[in-house]
């Protein structure tokens, strides 16, 4: 079933909605400097990781989509890029640089690891959003509608209703 959800969304059948929240992803990567970026170190903020190659297209037009939702909400919003390429850490720093990508990029390592600790990447570019408690609330495996992505944000920003 999960296979025919991707599969409608990659297509663009449908748009993601943001449903029950799903399973926590506990992550740790790093920055091609060194830096590290965990899932317990963002927890509090709603979080939206971006995994991608450089060669992709579709990636260098998410990453315009993506600055500006960082620098809307700079607290509240953390934007992360998940690079895949195998040799990701000689090209992820001149990509961000010629991409003017504001927020921090890490080097998501072999895909045995990623899909470890992100569940599977059935298609490149994806995004993932999370909730402040780490949580998955939308997984979009294709390039971002526009609008698409500051919506599904928006709404995972406001407080839950308790009835």
């Amino acid at each position: 079933m999960l296979a025919a959800v991707l599969l409608t969304c990659a297509c663009g059948a449908s748009k993601p909605r943001l449903g029950a929240a799903g399973p926590r992803l506990t992550f740790s990567f790093s920055t091609a400097e060194g830096e590290p970026v965990t899932s317990r170190g963002l927890r509090g903020r709603v979080v939206v990781l971006h995994l991608f190659t450089v060669g992709s297209m579709a990636a260098q037009v998410d990453a315009d989509k993506l600055r500006a939702l960082a620098q809307q909400y700079p607290k509240r919003v953390a934007v992360v890029g998940v690079n895949l390429d195998i040799d990701g850490g000689a090209f992820v720093e001149p990509w961000r640089r010629a991409n003017d990508v504001g927020y921090p990029v890490v080097l998501g390592g072999s895909p045995q690891s990623v899909e470890i600790q992100l569940g599977p990447v059935e298609q490149v570019p994806t995004t993932i959003v999370l909730d402040a408690r780490s949580r998955v609330r939308a997984r979009i495996a294709r390039q971002l509608a526009p609008g698409e992505v500051e919506s599904l944000v928006r709404t995972s920003l406001r407080p839950p209703v308790h009835q």
